[in-house]
């Protein structure tokens, strides 16, 4: 990782927020504890983390093509 050599592995941080989200437990964010993670950390914790969801059995569906246009948001999302 980016920061300091003592902060946990990718699959260590994997692990708390897989155990977090099976328990609904809050946990604090890792930015505001590693603040010096970088993009890498985070796509590493991030891949680590699809490899523990999908040893428990689940499975990922779908993808987030990036931000929607406001416009578009404004017409689907509306509660007038």
């Amino acid at each position: 990782m980016a920061n300091a050599p003592h902060a946990p592995s990718p699959d260590d941080l994997a692990s708390e927020l897989h155990g977090a989200r099976r328990t609904g437990t809050p946990c604090p964010t890792l930015s505001s504890r590693f603040t010096a993670l970088a993009l890498d950390d985070a796509y590493a914790i991030q891949m680590a983390t699809e490899r523990r969801k999908q040893a428990a059995g689940l499975r990922t569906v779908g993808h987030k093509g990036g931000p929607q246009p406001r416009r578009l948001w404004r017409t689907r999302f509306s509660h007038r």
